[in-house]
């Protein structure tokens, strides 16, 4: 009897574990993405400074090469964002969905 209920307690320890664990997973991962985020509008930051400082046709293309990558370093932001919202949603949705079974 007292193997079975520490089985048990195990059974429910490792469950519990996994799903503590995953969930640090994917903070890590969502913090990740968000520093790749900000690192890449950074630069874009810096070669609108850069074709600042230029003059001529060269300056014009630089300049809207740095418009691009503005542009792709915000939709990374926005991609991170979207799936932080998405992974939160879905934890809420299978703590409401135990809620609901129990």
């Amino acid at each position: 009897m007292k193997k079975v209920i520490i089985a048990g307690f195990c059974a429910i320890l490792a469950l519990t574990t996994q799903v503590s664990y995953a969930q640090a997973v994917q903070k890590a991962k969502e913090q990740n993405k968000e520093q790749k985020a900000a690192k890449k509008v950074e630069k874009a930051h810096e070669k609108m400074a850069d074709a600042r400082e230029m003059r001529g046709g060269e300056a014009k293309r630089k300049m809207e090469k740095a418009d691009k990558k503005e542009e792709k370093a915000l939709k990374k932001e926005m991609k991170s964002d979207v799936k932080a919202v998405k992974a939160t949603a879905k934890r809420t949705t299978k703590i409401a969905d135990k809620q609901v079974s129990n």
